[in-house]
């Protein structure tokens, strides 16, 4: 895949509008360079880079002046709309990006012994929503280790993009960027 146009902001996986096709010999048509990203291509959920690299081309961050505009924290900017709160990568939220997101979920702590968390979410159909669900779960742990994620059960409807629901682990040092779905 070639980028007919430099960005500051790079789309390392791109969304199904992108990428719409079918094979004739039932092999995948596009693949992932790092497959734990495999199932996250096709998503219609905007990525943050996709929203900020739109926001910087159409010079709508410079909107907002350095000095007096909000002072975004995990590498959230100042909305264009309203300097006085932030566009957050997800995730992240509050006017500042340094709160959990409104909604279903919680701060957990890791412990040496794995921790059980039953979560549900959506109505499990097929129905297409005008706005996705989302549950955010922050897992903290010591400095320097490590924290491992085990999923014994999921249930739902399996689909490239993960549009009728699913789990994202945002395990990347990047926060910015899209969790494996």
């Amino acid at each position: 895949m070639k980028h007919t146009e430099r960005s500051k902001l790079h789309r390392k996986y791109r969304r199904r509008l992108d990428f719409d096709s079918a094979s004739r010999n039932g092999r995948e048509t596009m693949v992932s360079k790092d497959e734990n990203y495999q199932e996250t291509m096709g998503s219609d959920i905007v990525g943050f880079y996709d929203v900020s690299m739109m926001n910087e081309h159409y010079n709508c961050k410079v909107l907002c002046p350095r000095g007096s505009s909000a002072q975004c924290q995990n590498g959230g900017y100042p909305n264009p709309n309203n300097c006085s709160i932030c566009n957050c990568p997800s995730g992240y939220g509050g006017n500042l990006c340094n709160e959990r997101p409104d909604g279903c979920g919680e701060s957990l702590k890791a412990g040496p012994d794995y921790t059980q968390l039953v979560s549900s979410i959506g109505d499990g159909t097929t129905r297409t929503n005008i706005d996705f669900a989302k549950c955010t779960y922050w897992i903290q742990a010591p400095t320097g280790t490590r924290i491992e994620v085990r999923i014994d059960s999921l249930q739902g409807y399996t689909i490239d993009g993960c549009i009728y629901g699913g789990v994202e682990i945002k395990a990347h040092p990047d926060q910015l960027r899209t969790g494996y779905r």
